[in-house]
Protein backbone atom coordinates (compact mmCIF):
# COMPACT_ATOMS: atom_id res chain seq x y z
CA UNK A 1 0.00 0.00 0.00
CA UNK A 2 0.98 3.21 -0.91
CA UNK A 3 2.08 5.83 1.82
CA UNK A 4 -1.04 8.53 2.43
CA UNK A 5 0.48 11.22 4.53
CA UNK A 6 1.54 13.20 1.47
CA UNK A 7 1.49 17.17 1.34
CA UNK A 8 -1.37 19.07 0.30
CA UNK A 9 -1.24 22.50 -1.16
CA UNK A 10 -4.15 24.77 -0.62
CA UNK A 11 -4.16 27.77 -3.17
CA UNK A 12 -6.36 30.04 -5.18
CA UNK A 13 -4.92 30.29 -8.32
CA UNK A 14 -2.66 26.76 -9.45
CA UNK A 15 0.59 26.93 -11.45
CA UNK A 16 0.07 25.98 -14.91
CA UNK A 17 1.39 22.67 -14.34
CA UNK A 18 -0.68 22.32 -11.32
CA UNK A 19 -3.69 22.94 -13.46
CA UNK A 20 -2.82 20.61 -16.11
CA UNK A 21 -2.55 18.23 -13.81
CA UNK A 22 -6.16 18.91 -11.89
CA UNK A 23 -7.50 19.46 -15.91
CA UNK A 24 -6.12 15.48 -16.58
CA UNK A 25 -7.53 14.21 -13.17
CA UNK A 26 -11.06 15.82 -13.61
CA UNK A 27 -11.28 14.32 -17.05
CA UNK A 28 -10.31 10.48 -16.31
CA UNK A 29 -12.34 10.99 -12.91
CA UNK A 30 -15.57 12.38 -14.99
CA UNK A 31 -15.02 11.35 -18.57
CA UNK A 32 -18.39 8.93 -19.05
CA UNK A 33 -20.34 9.29 -22.25
CA UNK A 34 -22.52 6.82 -20.80
CA UNK A 35 -23.68 8.84 -18.09
CA UNK A 36 -23.58 12.01 -20.51
CA UNK A 37 -20.47 13.61 -19.30
CA UNK A 38 -17.40 13.03 -22.02
CA UNK A 39 -15.05 16.10 -21.41
CA UNK A 40 -11.71 16.75 -23.17
CA UNK A 41 -9.22 19.26 -21.78
CA UNK A 42 -10.23 22.54 -23.41
CA UNK A 43 -13.64 22.02 -22.12
CA UNK A 44 -12.70 20.89 -18.53
CA UNK A 45 -10.35 24.02 -18.35
CA UNK A 46 -13.57 26.54 -19.28
CA UNK A 47 -15.20 25.00 -16.92
CA UNK A 48 -13.11 25.35 -14.03
CA UNK A 49 -12.17 29.33 -15.37
CA UNK A 50 -15.61 30.01 -14.87
CA UNK A 51 -16.72 28.75 -12.06
CA UNK A 52 -15.90 31.79 -9.27
CA UNK A 53 -14.31 34.47 -9.51
CA UNK A 54 -12.42 33.61 -5.86
CA UNK A 55 -11.87 29.88 -6.87
CA UNK A 56 -9.75 27.51 -4.09
CA UNK A 57 -7.87 24.42 -4.94
CA UNK A 58 -6.25 21.46 -2.22
CA UNK A 59 -3.91 19.75 -4.18
CA UNK A 60 -2.89 16.24 -2.90
CA UNK A 61 0.98 15.41 -3.51
CA UNK A 62 2.55 12.37 -3.70
CA UNK A 63 6.35 12.90 -4.50
CA UNK A 64 6.00 15.84 -7.31
CA UNK A 65 2.69 14.62 -8.82
CA UNK A 66 -0.74 16.14 -8.02
CA UNK A 67 -2.60 12.37 -6.77
CA UNK A 68 -6.04 14.53 -5.78
CA UNK A 69 -7.54 17.72 -5.99
CA UNK A 70 -10.83 19.16 -4.51
CA UNK A 71 -11.65 22.55 -5.83
CA UNK A 72 -14.48 24.92 -4.69
CA UNK A 73 -15.50 28.24 -3.74
CA UNK A 74 -17.69 30.50 -1.96
CA UNK A 75 -21.80 30.91 -2.99
CA UNK A 76 -22.38 33.84 -4.72
CA UNK A 77 -25.46 35.00 -2.91
CA UNK A 78 -24.15 33.64 0.35
CA UNK A 79 -20.63 33.79 1.32
CA UNK A 80 -21.13 32.30 4.70
CA UNK A 81 -20.94 28.54 2.55
CA UNK A 82 -18.18 27.06 0.72
CA UNK A 83 -19.68 24.73 -2.00
CA UNK A 84 -17.48 21.92 -2.81
CA UNK A 85 -17.68 21.42 -6.26
CA UNK A 86 -15.23 19.23 -7.53
CA UNK A 87 -13.41 16.00 -5.05
CA UNK A 88 -11.16 14.01 -7.04
CA UNK A 89 -8.52 11.15 -6.03
CA UNK A 90 -6.52 9.82 -8.54
CA UNK A 91 -8.08 5.67 -9.21
CA UNK A 92 -4.60 3.92 -8.42
CA UNK A 93 -5.31 6.20 -4.72
CA UNK A 94 -8.71 5.66 -3.89
CA UNK A 95 -9.29 3.46 -0.82
CA UNK A 96 -6.45 4.21 0.87
CA UNK A 97 -7.51 7.53 3.21
CA UNK A 98 -6.28 10.31 1.16
CA UNK A 99 -9.71 11.22 0.21
CA UNK A 100 -10.38 11.38 4.29
CA UNK A 101 -7.45 13.34 4.59
CA UNK A 102 -8.14 15.52 1.79
CA UNK A 103 -11.53 16.65 3.15
CA UNK A 104 -10.51 16.96 7.00
CA UNK A 105 -7.87 19.18 6.15
CA UNK A 106 -10.24 21.49 3.62
CA UNK A 107 -12.81 21.78 6.65
CA UNK A 108 -9.70 22.56 9.17
CA UNK A 109 -8.72 25.09 6.17
CA UNK A 110 -12.29 26.63 5.91
CA UNK A 111 -13.74 26.69 9.02
CA UNK A 112 -12.18 30.00 10.14
CA UNK A 113 -13.59 31.77 6.62
CA UNK A 114 -17.49 29.78 6.48
CA UNK A 115 -19.76 28.69 8.54
CA UNK A 116 -20.87 26.13 6.11
CA UNK A 117 -19.82 23.55 3.36
CA UNK A 118 -21.77 22.36 0.72
CA UNK A 119 -21.15 19.58 -1.71
CA UNK A 120 -23.52 18.05 -4.25
CA UNK A 121 -22.54 14.70 -5.44
CA UNK A 122 -24.49 11.49 -7.76
CA UNK A 123 -26.30 9.06 -5.59
CA UNK A 124 -24.62 6.21 -7.03
CA UNK A 125 -21.08 7.41 -6.15
CA UNK A 126 -21.17 5.09 -2.69
CA UNK A 127 -17.46 5.80 -1.84
CA UNK A 128 -18.27 9.77 -1.59
CA UNK A 129 -21.59 9.47 0.07
CA UNK A 130 -19.98 7.59 2.88
CA UNK A 131 -17.26 9.82 3.42
CA UNK A 132 -19.49 12.69 3.54
CA UNK A 133 -21.77 10.86 6.21
CA UNK A 134 -18.55 9.84 7.95
CA UNK A 135 -17.80 13.65 8.55
CA UNK A 136 -21.61 14.31 9.76
CA UNK A 137 -22.37 15.65 6.56
CA UNK A 138 -26.34 16.26 6.87
CA UNK A 139 -28.37 15.49 3.70
CA UNK A 140 -30.43 18.71 2.71
CA UNK A 141 -32.07 17.55 -0.76
CA UNK A 142 -31.90 15.37 -3.49
CA UNK A 143 -32.82 16.29 -7.09
CA UNK A 144 -32.78 14.57 -10.87
CA UNK A 145 -30.94 16.69 -12.96
CA UNK A 146 -29.92 16.09 -16.33
CA UNK A 147 -26.73 16.47 -18.10
CA UNK A 148 -26.06 15.42 -21.89
CA UNK A 149 -29.56 13.74 -22.00
CA UNK A 150 -28.81 11.41 -19.31
CA UNK A 151 -30.43 11.80 -16.18
CA UNK A 152 -29.10 11.36 -12.76
CA UNK A 153 -30.45 11.42 -9.17
CA UNK A 154 -27.97 13.76 -7.24
CA UNK A 155 -27.87 14.90 -3.11
CA UNK A 156 -26.91 17.83 -1.48
CA UNK A 157 -25.26 17.29 1.32
CA UNK A 158 -24.28 20.40 4.04
CA UNK A 159 -22.15 20.58 7.15
CA UNK A 160 -21.56 23.54 9.42
CA UNK A 161 -17.69 24.00 10.02
CA UNK A 162 -17.41 27.25 12.31
CA UNK A 163 -17.65 24.74 15.21
CA UNK A 164 -15.85 21.71 13.61
CA UNK A 165 -13.28 20.19 15.64
CA UNK A 166 -10.51 18.44 13.14
CA UNK A 167 -7.85 16.58 14.61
Amino acid sequence: MEEKNVMIRFVSRPSATEFSNIINLYCDAFNAPDKGEAWGAEAAREYFLSQSDEPFYALKYHGDDVIGFVFGHPVADDPRVFYLSQFVVMGGFQGQGIGTDMLQALIKECAARFDIMRVRCRAENAPMVALLGAFDFEERDRMVSEFGGVSCERIVFEKEITSAVVS
